[in-house]
C-alpha cells in the first residue's frame, strides 16, 4: 500500500529513496507532478515568485539539523541547492529557496545518510486545466468496443496452478513453533514451517500469474531478519517511519542488529511490511497496493514482480506482518519480453482482483522513458460500458488517477507506470480493455500496447455461486423488489427504526444471530465510514474479501477527499469507538467543508442536519459522547439525499 536503494547521480550523491509500505533501493515518484508535493508528512511547495518552500515534521531530528537538496536536470545550466536547515525542538522545520530558474525541480529531504524523501514539484503556469479528450465516455450497448475477446482460454492451467500453491493449512491452531515473546526479555519465535510454505507459495501464484519466475526459495536468514523485526516492531513502531523503527531502550543490541539483517544481505534488498493479516494473505495484499501513500508506485507489487528475485523471508506477530526480499542486481529482462503488466492480460483471478491502480513496467530496451505528457491510456469496463481515460492528472482532469514513477538518473523519465481510480468494484466474468498510447520504441516511432483481461472466480463451485447470485440480482432489479428485511426484536418502537429498515435494505448493516440489532452498541471509525461512505460510493461483496483490512477502500476515499480520519495508516485506530465530534467533522468534510471540533457541530446543527442529542446546541449535540449504531445509520439515512457524494474537505 516503498523501497530501499543506493545509487549516484552524475553530481556523485548517493540518496536513498523511501516510499512508505514497501522498502528496497530504486524508485522515487515523479507521479503527475504538480505545484504541490508531499510524502511522508514532508510538503513542497513551487510559488508563482518560483520560490519553493519545503516545511514537515522530523522529530528525530529535533534541535538540530536536516538537509535539503534541490536539483533540476531541465535547467542550463544544471541547478542544484544543498542546503542544512533548523529544525526545532517541536521537530518542525521550513525553509524557503531563492528564485528557481527551471519549472521543474526535484526536492529531496535528507534525514540522514541513508534515507531521502522526494518531493518532485513544477511551476504553477506550467499547470493547465484543458482536457486533451472526454475523460469518461459512456459506450452504447451495439459498442464494438464491449465484445467479449478473451473467452476462457487459460483458466483450466491457472485453477491447477492454483492448487498447486493455494495456503494447506487452516491456521486453527498456533502458528509458531515457537511463540515470540514482545517484551523483556526479548525472544523472536519461529513460524511453523507449513505457514512460511503457504507464504512462499503465494509469493509464487502471483509470480507465474505476473509471467515472471516462479523459482524465488525461503531463506533461513531473511526467515530470521524478518521476525526479530516484526518484534521490534511490537515495541517502537512508528505509523511516520514504519520501516525503521528504534531499538527499545531494554533490548539487546545483537536481537536488533539480526532484524536489520536484510539490509546486509548481497544483491539488492527488499521489505514489504503488513498490519493484521498473515502471511500468505499479506502477500496477495501486497499484490493489490491500496491507499493514497502506495498508489503512486505499487512498491509492495514492484518488489514482488522484479524478475531478479531468488530468496524471501517472513515474520509475524499477532500484529505485524514482514516479508524480507532479495534479488539479484540488474537482472536482465527475458528475450521477447516487451512488459508486466498487473493485472496480467487475459484471464485473472477474482482473487486479486481488490487493486485500485493497474501497472505497467516497459521493457527499457525495447521503449523510450516515458513522457507522461504526451501519455495517453484508455481503460474500458465492458460491464458498465464505460471508457475511462487517463493522462497527466498535473495538468488536466482526468476521469481518474495516472502515476508514472522514475528511478532517480540525472533526471531521466520512467518506464513504470500506474493508473486508475478508487472505486474499481470487480465481479466474475467482469472485462477490461486497455490501450496505451503516446509511447515511443528506441528507435523514436511512436507506438502503442493494447490488451485484455478477463476476471474469473478461482473455485468453480463459487463461480457456479457467483453467477446464480448475478441471476438473482438481475430478477430483483427487473422486478424492482427490495430485500426483506428481519423483524428484529429490540428495535419495535425505536426512535431509529426507519433508519436501520432503510439501512439493512440497502445492505448497509445487518442484525446478530439472536435477532437483534442492538442499535445502542458503539461503533468504530471505520464502521462509521462504511454506514456512511457506502451508498455514496460503488462497491460490492468482493470488495470486502479479507485480501487486507476491510475498511482499506473506505480510507482510501477518506485520503483522497482529506476527511479529518484517524485509521489511515494506524490500523489500531480504525477498531477504537468514534465520538461524536469525530463524526461531525467527517460529515462536514463529506460536504465540502473544514470544520473542526464545535465548528464543525455547529455546522451539522445550522444545516439541520442534526438536531444533537439532548438539545439543538453545541453542547447539546455532546460531541465527547461515543456514537451508536442507531445514530451512525440515522446520520446516513437523513442526509441520503443532502449528501449525495463524498466531496473534499474545504473544496
Amino acid at each position: 500500500m516503498s523501497n530501499k536503494m543506493t545509487w549516484k547521480h552524475p553530481m556523485g550523491i548517493a540518496v536513498l529513496l523511501y516510499i512508505i509500505g514497501s522498502l528496497f533501493y530504486v524508485t522515487t515518484v515523479t507521479a503527475a507532478i504538480s505545484d504541490k508535493a508531499e510524502n511522508h508528512g514532508f510538503t513542497a511547495v513551487f510559488h508563482p515568485n518560483h520560490t519553493i518552500s519545503v516545511e514537515g515534521t522530523a522529530e528525530s531530528h529535533a534541535n538540530g539539523k536536516i538537509q535539503l537538496q534541490f536539483d533540476s536536470h531541465e535547467s542550463l545550466p544544471f541547478e542544484q541547492i544543498i542546503v542544512e536547515v533548523t529544525v526545532d525542538a517541536r521537530g518542525f522545520f521550513t525553509y524557503t529557496t531563492a528564485p528557481m530558474v527551471s519549472d521543474r525541480v526535484s526536492v529531496f529531504v535528507n534525514t540522514n545518510q541513508n534515507i531521502s524523501y522526494y518531493l518532485g514539484v513544477r511551476a504553477p503556469h506550467t499547470l493547465v486545466q484543458e482536457s486533451p479528450g472526454d475523460s469518461r465516455e459512456q459506450l452504447t450497448a451495439g459498442d464494438s468496443r464491449l465484445t467479449a475477446k478473451v473467452g476462457d482460454a487459460g483458466i483450466a492451467e491457472i485453477r491447477a496452478k492454483w492448487k498447486q500453491y493455494a495456503p494447506v493449512s487452516t491456521y486453527t491452531g498456533s502458528m509458531f513453533l515457537q511463540e515470540p515473546q514482545t517484551s523483556s526479555p526479548y525472544r523472536a519465535g519461529k513460524l511453523q514451517e507449513q505457514v512460511l510454505t503457504d507464504a512462499l507459495n503465494m509469493t509464487k501464484f502471483v509470480r507465474y500469474l505476473g509471467g515472471v519466475s516462479e523459482t524465488v526459495q525461503l531463506d533461513p536468514l531473511l526467515n530470521e531478519s524478518a521476525q526479530h523485526k516484526t518484534v521490534v516492531l511490537e515495541q517502537t513502531y512508528n505509523p511516520r517511519d514504519p520501516h525503521w523503527p528504534a531499538k527499545p531502550a531494554d533490548m539487546d543490541d545483537s536481537f536488533f542488529k539480526i532484524s536489520e539483517g536484510w539490509l546486509r544481505s548481497e544483491g539488492r534488498g527488499f521489505e514489504n511490511l503488513h498490519y493484521g493479516l498473515i502471511p500468505s494473505d499479506a502477500v496477495r495484499s501486497f499484490m493489490d497496493d491500496w491507499g493514497s501513500q502506495n498508489r503512486y508506485n505499487v512498491g509492495h507489487r514492484k518488489a514482488i514482480l522484479q524478475f531478479g528475485l531468488e530468496k524471501v523471508g517472513f515474520g509475524y506477530t499477532n500484529n505485524y506482518m514482514l516479508m524480507h526480499l532479495n534479488s539479484t542486481q540488474h537482472a536482465p529482462w527475458p528475450d521477447g519480453r516487451d512488459y508486466v503488466a498487473w493485472p496480467a492480460p487475459g484471464n485473472f483471478p477474482t482473487l486479486l482482483s481488490r487493486f485500485e491502480m493497474f501497472s505497467i513496467h516497459l521493457n527499457p530496451s525495447r521503449y523510450a522513458p516515458i513522457d507522461q505528457e504526451h501519455l495517453r491510456i484508455e481503460v474500458i469496463d465492458k460491464r458498465n460500458a464505460v471508457k475511462w481515460l487517463f493522462y497527466d492528472t498535473a495538468k488536466y482532469q482526468s476521469a481518474g488517477l495516472m502515476y508514472v514513477s522514475s528511478e532517480y538518473n540525472a533526471g531521466n523519465r520512467s518506464d513504470f507506470l500506474t493508473f486508475g481510480h478508487t472505486q474499481l468494484n470487480i465481479k466474475h466474468g467482469d472485462e477490461f480493455s486497455i490501450r496505451i498510447t503516446g509511447l515511443q520504441d528506441r528507435q523514436g516511432q511512436d507506438t502503442s500496447i493494447a490488451y485484455d483481461i478477463r476476471f474469473f472466480e478461482l473455485d468453480e463451485q463459487k463461480q457456479q455461486e457467483e453467477e446464480r447470485r448475478a441471476e438473482e440480482e438481475k430478477q430483483r432489479n427487473e422486478q424492482n423488489t427490495q430485500p426483506e428485511v428481519p423483524a428484529f426484536r429490540d428495535i419495535a418502537g425505536h426512535w431509529a427504526a426507519e433508519a436501520i429498515k432503510w439501512a439493512v435494505a440497502e445492505g448497509l448493516a445487518r442484525g446478530y444471530e439472536d435477532n437483534t440489532f442492538r442499535p445502542n452498541r458503539t461503533v468504530s471509525e471505520a464502521e462509521f465510514l462504511a454506514f456512511f461512505y457506502r451508498p455514496r460510493m460503488e462497491l460490492s461483496e468482493e470488495n470486502l474479501a479479507p485480501n487486507g483490512h476491510w475498511a482499506d477502500e473506505l480510507y482510501a476515499l477518506a485520503t483522497l477527499r482529506r476527511a479529518p480520519v484517524q485509521g489511515t495508516e494506524d490500523y489500531k485506530l480504525r477498531s477504537a469507538a468514534i465520538t461524536r465530534v469525530r463524526v461531525a467533522e467527517i460529515i462536514a468534510a463529506a460536504a465540502g467543508k473544514d470544520y473542526s471540533g464545535d465548528a464543525a457541530i455547529a455546522y451539522l446543527l445550522e444545516q439541520g442536519y442534526s438536531k444533537g442529542k439532548t438539545g439543538n446546541s453545541i453542547a447539546g449535540y455532546a460531541g465527547n459522547d461515543l456514537l451508536t449504531r442507531a445514530e451512525a445509520l440515522t446520520f446516513s439515512y437523513v442526509l441520503r439525499e443532502t449528501i449525495t457524494e463524498i466531496r473534499t474537505r474545504g473544496e
